[in-house]
């Protein structure tokens, strides 16, 4: 736990104990329960940032009853509003998606579903997360700020807290975060989650989401770019850059700086047909310029409408080719058992030999360590394919 500790640069008044969804403890009153790949690939850090803990109020939820995604794109916001200068709130977020809460018996996650799929503000989300959403942080302390802090067991949400207005939302910065195509990846997807967040993903396999060209993609100067610094045990008053740079961590495997068994091993499947899958390779896009601020009112809502275009990239269908049969030469003094021979014709069954012994499996024409050898087993092939009249 210590070089996790350093690792992602916790304080030390935050005490951190790991757990699985086997072993959940029971929680003190200043205790949460905190998914461990929060830390890993959603930009969490502690003290939580304040839009995190906003965000968790007004959905009446404590985190672990989250799925991993609804993280990459609380902590992606808070990304964005440091690059562009905006000031996207839980308003925004909740006008963009919606929340939706099963009850405390199932087993599926709280999580954020988009209203229109092309209209997203942080993309290449996972499409599955199995085997990664079973690991937990207790984690105790100062972990909140200012605080303010959120509720550490399960809670349903207030109907009315998810409902958002146009009239309450800032749809300028939201049509300009929109319209802006920055972190855009190998795919082109457009303010990409790995790269907002800086971290190297375990899972490649993508919900669908809006792909632009990649000449469309968006520079931004290098002055401009959000450097973001791990809190510390003084704490300032405002907190815009709660989210560590990450790009020291990745890649890296949590599960072993925890001394835990590494859950990216043996993940693969083999001999399956490849399905039309959605993956890139994450690269940052050199600094250019950032755009300018998008008009507001009704013209604002009419960008929202208007998803950007749609690229579909297909990967090309790997069909395994089946194996070769065997074949068997035909024995001397063994009958042929071809239609329309009389017991008069003789049967063409020479024997393949390479020197004086019969050819084996063991021979081949590709052994470059002995190329005589190999010149005979090619000689002994090509004779059997030849009739007598033609020897």
């Amino acid at each position: 736990m210590r070089a996790f500790r350093e690792k992602y640069r916790v304080p030390n008044d935050v005490r951190l104990r790991y757990c699985t969804s086997d072993d959940l403890p029971l929680l003190n009153q200043d205790e949460i329960l905190l998914p461990i790949m929060a830390v890993v690939e959603r930009g969490v850090r502690f003290p939580l940032h304040p839009l995190l803990i906003d965000f968790l109020q007004t959905i009446n939820a404590c985190p672990a009853q989250l799925s991993i995604n609804v993280f990459r794109i609380v902590m992606g916001v808070v990304a964005l509003n440091c690059l562009l200068g905006v000031n996207l709130t839980t308003k925004e977020i909740l006008y963009i998606y919606s929340y939706t809460c099963p009850d405390s018996e199932s087993a599926t996650s709280c999580h954020l579903r988009a209203k229109n799929v092309n209209i997203k503000l942080v993309t290449a989300l996972p499409s599955l997360n199995k085997g990664y959403d079973n690991d937990f942080l207790v984690v105790a302390g100062n972990w909140f700020t200012d605080g303010s802090s959120c509720r550490n067991k399960f809670g349903l949400p207030i109907s009315s807290q998810l409902v958002v207005h146009d009239t309450v939302v800032n749809l300028e910065d939201l049509t300009k975060t929109l319209s802006t195509n920055i972190c855009v990846d190998n795919l082109g997807q457009p303010r990409s989650a790995p790269l907002l967040l800086d971290y190297q993903p375990l899972i490649s396999n993508f919900l669908e989401g809006p792909i632009i060209p990649r000449a469309q993609a968006v520079r931004i100067e290098s002055t401009t770019l959000y450097v973001a610094h791990p809190a510390t045990l003084a704490t300032p008053l405002e907190h815009p850059d709660l989210i560590p740079k990450v790009s020291e961590m990745a890649p890296i495997d949590p599960y072993e700086l925890i001394g835990k068994k590494s859950k990216a091993k043996g993940k693969a499947k083999q001999g399956a047909q490849a399905k039309k899958q959605r993956r890139a390779v994450y690269e940052v896009i050199a600094p250019e310029q950032a755009p300018q601020n998008a008009d507001s009112g009704s013209a604002a809502r009419e960008d929202l409408a208007q998803p950007p275009p749609i690229v579909e990239i297909h990967e090309p269908k790997v069909v395994a080719e089946p194996p070769p049969k065997a074949k068997r030469a035909m024995v001397e003094g063994e009958t042929s058992t071809l239609s329309g021979l009389s017991s008069l014709d003789e049967v063409w069954a020479p024997e393949m030999t390479v020197g004086h012994r019969p050819l084996t499996v063991q021979d081949t024409v590709l052994d470059t360590s002995n190329v005589e050898h190999s010149a005979k087993v090619v000689h002994a092939l090509t004779a059997t394919a030849c009739l007598p009249g033609d020897l």
